[in-house]
């Protein structure tokens, strides 16, 4: 369905008031905007005033590489070559409280996780990308980590998010922008990816909103900076919005999902986990960096939210073991308000 059938409402800067009608049945109370702030200051990440350690930041990597070389000789090569590569294409029911009939039906797909000039081919990203675009879908989600920590690969993360086809809206991750070593300390990838997208027609949201409006009917989508980068403000994104309007919110890290939910977010789209990459039969995943580690893959309950963690498409070690990339093609319906 193209732009004539959908039409984007301007995106909003961060902290813009777009004075704009209800939303359904929920009462129209504003969250008062001081315990909105104290809200906001709970939920914050602060960044660490001292790394953990001086040696295990530099001996992580070479241990996770001997971890990927040993589950693919485990397994005679097919996690290395094989698995990392099995798109599994999944589909969800996204029941929305609010929702406007025109848009039932409305399809969202979400690719999470890229890693563009990585380990990921761009040949193998290219044809994930040719298979989006032969589906039916209205709307394409991109919830961060587009490249992995490096400037070389914005060109070709702009060039190849640019073939898709269809509206695309995208979220940064933590490896979308600093070079230094962490993701607080630098907004050089994150301002180039930015520029670079815009320039091919897909919208950056960094703690932004837009209507998306069909049939006189709207959905709000919201996408925030990342959790890490220490810019991540749901107070600025969610302002002006009202209570009660269908909210999905953009987030790669699903430590968000508390301060989404708290804001509104009937549903909240995330990344980062990769699923673990490496499951173990009756063991929890290896490596999950974030703190709420229940999050790892798949659809989660959080009070009023629904949180859906995507495991992506990329890696940064080409290693997949019973966790498969994934891309999710969401369908819209009505939920009782």
């Amino acid at each position: 369905m193209g732009l004539d059938a959908v039409s984007f409402a301007a995106q909003r800067k961060p902290g813009e008031i777009m004075d704009e009608g209800r939303g359904c049945g929920v009462s129209g109370r504003e969250k008062d905007d001081e315990a909105a702030r104290a809200a906001e200051e709970a939920f914050a990440f602060h960044p660490p005033e001292r790394l953990r350690g001086r040696i295990w930041p530099w001996l992580r990597p070479w241990v996770n590489r001997l971890g990927a070389a040993g589950m693919a000789l485990a397994t005679g090569g097919y996690s290395w070559l094989v698995s990392p590569f099995q798109v599994e294409f999944t589909e969800v029911r996204m029941p929305l409280r609010g929702l406007g009939r025109a848009f039932e039906g409305f399809r969202i797909v979400q690719m999470s996780d890229l890693h563009v000039r990585r380990n990921t081919p761009a040949g193998y990203l290219r044809e994930v990308i040719k298979r989006i675009n032969g589906m039916e879908c209205d709307l394409v989600c991109v919830t961060g980590d587009i490249v992995s920590s490096r400037m070389k690969g914005v060109g070709a993360a702009c060039e190849l998010l640019g073939e898709l086809r269809k509206p695309t809206v995208v979220s940064l991750g933590n490896h979308d922008y600093s070079q230094r070593g962490h993701t607080w300390q630098g907004t050089e990838i994150a301002e180039a990816l930015e520029a670079g997208l815009k320039g091919r027609d897909v919208r950056v949201l960094r703690n932004g909103s837009m209507a998306v409006e069909r049939g006189g009917s709207r959905v709000w989508v919201v996408g925030m900076e990342d959790y890490w980068s220490a810019l991540f403000s749901a107070r600025q994104a969610f302002a002006g919005i009202e209570e009660g309007e269908p909210i999905i919110a953009l987030s790669h890290n699903p430590d968000t999902v508390y301060a989404l939910e708290y804001f509104g977010a009937q549903w909240v789209l995330s990344g980062h986990t990769h699923g673990g990459q490496i499951r173990l039969p009756y063991v929890e995943p290896l490596v999950l960096p974030m703190r709420s580690k229940q999050f790892d893959q798949g659809l989660f309950r959080v009070g009023n939210s629904r949180l859906y963690v995507n495991r992506g498409v990329g890696f940064r070690l080409q290693v997949r073991f019973r966790c498969r990339p994934e891309v999710t093609s969401f369908v819209l319906e009505g939920e009782g308000c």
